[in-house]
């Protein structure tokens, strides 16, 4: 229906919710226009549906929203913009007039409709978030930053606003340092914990049911409650005061509207402490006065926050990478919400997503257009670059042209009386870069209706495996129907994109930010009936093979703790090679893939570059950018490749794949070579770096080769040898630019979001960086100066390898050398301001037979076939990979060579000692 939208109502109270369709509301004259992205639901809103706040019906519920503003009304004042991404406080429209509103303004420039004794109430007294649009009061509207998704960032706007402006309560009387408890861990005291912590009081978490205190400890480490006390525990109260040093607590916020527990939790608060309580019971607090009167205790009320709380709210959940435990369910599923909520397996928040609408905005915009003919006329003006209009000086100054040109050298490049116009051209470009900035983003549209995101939060220290393998923990439940993928788990490096599962890209020199679409991997492999189950640490912006640069920790081997998984795609690796999940997709641009799979003795394929869509994976360089499968089996890796290869609309780099769907690697896989002619690269095997147990355990493994019947010959190709200073060219200059937020003209879908939150690069965020990414920046500008024609060479150069290769594979079907030259080294004990050199010498040379394929774009494959000593301790026994390399397209002979010798072999029984190793306990 034209001018109608999705919504819930209340219609009864106790009753389900229903779907209908109602209305979209007209944006006023002082109103926002809001097309949601998600809304929360709270034990508020479950009063509401019981009728304790007499809500008149029908009427639209919740009152969390978050989304995007679509349409501004006229009289609106203020930085507001269409394509703001914005949380919305539930009250709204302060008349100004009443006594309350009188009181506010006498403190504040900014109306506050808390105190308005008019005030409207969203999902309390008037309609609410469950819906498609609604409408907001800029007055109490709130930036949502970059980083934080509309699924996060919903329940922010009430439990996060309760426990953020409870705990700000406690100051200026509770100081920094000192005791504070959370009373009641669900999805406002599981926030308020991390607030807590990050305003430097020592947080304790009380709660009487197990799964809340397991909660409070599903926060990021440096988040973590201090104590944990069961208050029905027998020595709580001893608890409490052992760790007051028996003075009790400074602090109590109280998250739960029981009588009892409040009472409670009084009794627990030292001389002079302040209590903040949360809930809303039916009945009347029952206090103790004289605690209350001989204690001088103070009971503070807390309603929600300012909107400028909110922001600085925001700011702290920013810098802390605070979140929520979120329950995500689809629009569909709002009929049965409450009784999710009242599960007992329910905990944290829960968040209903709102499908988007593509084109809604862009609709919304041309009807405005239609009605107000002088703006269109200006809006078109502004899209024309040729016109002689009068130039704003505050949009292109007097000597911006020539100070353009002086930053590549030329300043006599513009005629003085030319200067004007192309000002006036300048002026132009800025207008339209401007329109282009306002118009809706476009992605495809995920599907999380049919694969919700289950359980999603940040492990906490006990969920951890490996160190800190996992990113986010999830569930993505795979096709019902089943595919090739069913009964597989798998985990995607934390450089691949899942609508509303936060990224961390290894760093911390950014925000977090949250994609809004999936991957095409992710997408094909669920839709394949594969359970996805959680995003893994990668490396520092995905710029190392080591295993310690990740800001979310180090991740250790799984068959030895304290060394190398191996990068970038650490966690997944450990967590394959660990035998925890089956199956990892990562990103290879040097060597991410195999490397990390080469140290976990673990199958990883590169496959041939854009065989394997690359669309929403965060990218180095689209001239070396892979994506492909790590397992722990060739017919695991087989399978995954069947299921996400082949041609991505979205991708140009895959116009010349196969269609997706079309392939049969797994359902061809033979595990004889007798026709197979196998070349043995001495150029692979004789490098110094190549170590002599590794070299022994390769060789020894090409030999079963013939055994099985193939033919073996050992060949040279010395352009082998020119790889690393190829690939270190291309990769510092690509890798720079795509560092600075420059296009690399190729045909796609990109996350704005990502961008958005790394650019402009800062003092401060560069310091941050991990000294391989920063030298990889300094690196490219150098050359970019320098060198100004060099990556064109560069990538001639690459072609007459590519070139070569490929006459070689006319001969040979595949050829063999190490995967990387030695095993995987200890992990270093790297700090912020320690040497450059100490965190960048253990990845040193490990690329050398790895890098040179992700720029010619063979497929090549790292095949466990063995174990040989460290060089640290020659008692510890690592893995070593065989890497297998074939024509481009020629997987399936890659593939077929490494499931004969796995056939034939028992990886784990091979190389020094000849002793069966296994993986040692993830949990270290």
């Amino acid at each position: 229906m034209a001018g109608h939208m999705n919504a819930a109502q209340i219609v009864e109270f106790d009753t389900p919710y229903q779907l209908c369709k109602k209305p979209k509301p007209r944006c006023g004259e002082n109103d926002l226009l809001v097309k949601l992205y998600a809304a929360g639901f709270c034990h508020s809103d479950l009063q509401v549906l019981q009728g304790q706040f007499r809500a008149r019906l029908p009427m639209i519920p919740s009152h969390e929203p978050a989304g995007k503003i679509v349409q501004i009304g006229n009289q609106v004042q203020g930085h507001w913009k269409v394509g703001d991404r914005v949380g919305v406080l539930n009250f709204k429209d302060a008349c100004r007039q009443c006594v309350g509103c009188k009181q506010h303004m006498r403190r504040s420039t900014r109306a506050d409709p808390r105190f308005c004794e008019k005030r409207q109430m969203a999902g309390f007294k008037h309609d609410g978030a469950f819906a498609e649009y609604m409408l907001a009061d800029p007055n109490t509207a709130v930036h949502l930053p970059e980083g934080v998704s509309y699924e996060q960032g919903a329940p922010l706007m009430c439990a996060g606003a309760t426990a953020w402006g409870a705990l700000r309560k406690l100051k200026p009387d509770v100081k920094s340092g000192e005791a504070v408890a959370i009373v009641g861990i669900g999805g406002v005291g599981h926030l308020a914990v991390q607030f807590a912590k990050a305003m430097g009081f020592r947080a304790v978490a009380i709660d009487n049911r197990e799964e809340g205190r397991q909660l409070a400890l599903e926060v990021a480490d440096h988040l973590q409650p201090d104590l944990v006390v069961d208050s029905t525990a027998s020595d709580a109260e001893k608890q409490i005061l052992e760790f007051t040093l028996g003075e009790g607590l400074a602090g109590i916020v109280v998250c739960t509207d029981s009588i009892q527990a409040n009472a409670w939790s009084l009794q627990q608060l030292g001389n002079k402490g302040v209590m903040v309580p949360l809930g809303l019971p039916k009945d009347k607090w029952q206090f103790d006065s004289e605690a209350m009167v001989f204690r001088e205790l103070v009971i503070k009320g807390s309603y929600v926050s300012s909107a400028e709380e909110v922001e600085l709210m925001f700011k702290v959940v920013a810098e802390h990478n605070i979140s929520s435990h979120l329950t995500i369910l689809n629009f569909d599923q709002i009929p049965s919400l409450v009784d999710r909520y009242q599960h007992e397996s329910m905990k944290g928040r829960l968040v209903v997503s709102v499908k988007e609408s593509t084109g809604d905005a862009a609709t919304q915009r041309l009807v405005g257009l239609i009605f107000e003919p002088r703006r269109l006329t200006a809006e078109l003006f502004k899209m024309s670059v040729f016109f002689d209009s009068p130039i704003s000086e505050d949009i292109v100054g007097e000597s911006d042209v020539e100070s353009l040109l002086a930053n590549i050298g030329i300043d006599q490049g513009v005629a003085p009386d030319q200067s004007g116009e192309y000002r006036q051209l300048l002026a132009a470009v800025h207008d339209v870069a401007e329109h282009i900035l306002e118009l809706p983003d476009y992605f495809p549209q995920p599907d999380t209706q049919s694969y919700p995101r289950e359980q999603l939060h940040r492990p906490a220290e006990n969920e951890q495996d490996f160190g800190n393998a996992w990113a986010h923990k999830f569930r993505i439940r795979g096709n019902r129907k089943g595919g090739i993928l069913s009964g597989k788990t798998v985990c995607l490096k934390d450089n691949v994109a899942v609508a509303g599962v936060p990224q961390f890209f290894g760093t911390n020199a950014i925000p977090a930010w949250t994609p809004e679409f999936d991957a095409t991997v992710v997408k094909r492999a669920y839709e394949a009936g594969a359970d996805i189950v959680g995003t893994t640490v990668c490396e520092n912006f995905c710029n190392s093979t080591s295993s310690f640069t990740s800001a979310q920790g180090t991740v250790h081997n799984p068959y030895a703790c304290g060394y190398s998984a191996g990068g970038s795609t650490s966690g997944g690796s450990a967590l394959v090679g660990g035998g925890l999940v089956d199956i990892a997709i990562g990103a290879d641009q040097g060597g991410s893939i195999r490397v990390p799979a080469s140290f976990c003795g673990c199958v990883g394929l590169k496959p041939t570059h854009g065989l394997v869509p690359y669309t929403g994976i965060s990218s180095g360089d689209s001239v070396n950018d892979h994506a492909g499968p790590i397992a722990r089996t060739v017919a695991d890796v087989a399978m995954c490749l069947d299921a996400i290869s082949g041609r991505d609309d979205f991708d140009d780099k895959t116009l010349g794949a196969p269609s997706h769907g079309s392939s049969q690697y797994s359902e061809r896989l033979k595990s004889s070579v007798a026709d197979m002619k196998i070349g043995v690269l001495t150029e692979g095997f004789e490098h110094r770096l190549v170590d002599s147990g590794v070299k022994d355990v390769v060789l020894s493994a090409v030999k079963s080769f013939e055994e099985l019947g193939a033919t073996v010959q050992r060949i040279s190709f010395p352009l082998h040898l020119e790889g690393p200073a190829v690939w270190t060219i291309q990769q510092r200059i690509a890798g720079t630019l795509g560092m600075m937020g420059f296009a690399h003209g190729r045909r796609g879908v990109f996350s704005t979001k990502y961008e958005a939150v790394r650019q402009p690069w800062t003092n401060e965020t560069f310091q941050k960086l991990f000294p391989s990414t920063k030298n990889t920046i300094i690196n490219g500008l150098s050359l970019m100066q320098n060198y100004p024609g060099l990556y064109v060479k560069t990538l001639n150069i690459t072609q007459q390898i590519k070139d070569a290769y490929e006459k070689l594979f006319e001969e040979y079907d595949i050829i063999v050398m190490p995967t990387t030259p030695f095993v995987a080294p200890a992990n270093v004990d790297w700090k912020r301001g320690d040497s450059p050199m100490k965190a960048l010498k253990p990845s040193m040379g490990i690329t050398t037979n790895t890098a040179i394929f992700d720029i010619t774009g063979h497929p090549a494959m790292s095949l466990p076939v063995g174990f040989a000593p460290a060089k640290e301790d020659v008692s510890v026994m690592l893995p070593v990979g065989l890497q297998l390399v074939g024509g481009l397209n020629q997987e399936q002979k890659i593939l077929d060579a490494g499931f004969a010798w796995e056939s034939a072999n028992d990886w784990k029984n091979l190389g020094d000692n000849c002793t069966r190793r296994e993986t040692v306990p993830p949990k270290l």
